[in-house]
């Protein structure tokens, strides 16, 4: 039979190796950042120019994903397919297009509706960005632009109505100021 004191002492050095093997435990998490490149954020706004009262933008899309984008019409490639994350093939629009993208304005915290009627979808690639245009007072008087998107896992996989997750891209007056290369 092992003594009171020994049996104690056993089971302190046994809870303290315990303890130390589990403080040395490396985490194998992946890296969350879903950026392509790490200077900028996973979705911007750039300016372009001006012509005609309109401001003219691109829409950088830094992510690993695509997303879709809602348009006045269709635009893509027929050379330009793409492969979703469901494995269906889509068309998408090739780099530095010129689209008519849909877009909210936000003002004083109320978002305003600037056109109604059909709405078409169009996929902006990881990595591409697109060329835009709107009007000059939209990004400006405390205006902000909102562009709503999905991610490619989103757009399409059985969501209907309201229940559609939406995701708003904001471009401010400050945007004016950020000149494409």
């Amino acid at each position: 039979m092992i003594p009171k004191r020994t049996s104690w002492l056993f089971i302190l050095v046994l809870g303290l190796t315990t303890a130390a093997a589990a403080q040395r435990t490396v985490s194998h998490r992946a890296n969350p950042d879903v950026r392509l490149s790490k200077k900028q954020s996973t979705f911007y706004v750039t300016f372009k120019g001006e012509d005609n009262g309109r401001v003219w933008l691109r829409l950088h899309n830094n992510t690993k994903w695509a997303i879709t984008i809602p348009t006045e019409e269709s635009y893509f490639d027929d050379k330009c397919v793409y492969k979703m994350t469901g494995g269906y093939p889509v068309l998408c629009m090739p780099q530095g297009m010129k689209a008519e993208i849909r877009y909210s304005i936000e003002q004083d915290g109320q978002m305003l509706s600037v056109k109604s009627g059909t709405v078409c979808t169009s996929v902006l690639l990881p990595g591409r960005y697109v060329e835009f245009s709107v009007l000059r007072d939209h990004v400006s008087n405390k205006r902000s632009v909102l562009i709503p998107f999905q991610y490619e896992w989103e757009a399409g996989n059985g969501y209907s109505g309201e229940s559609d997750p939406v995701h708003w891209i904001r471009a401010q007056e400050k945007v004016l100021t950020k000149r494409s290369p």
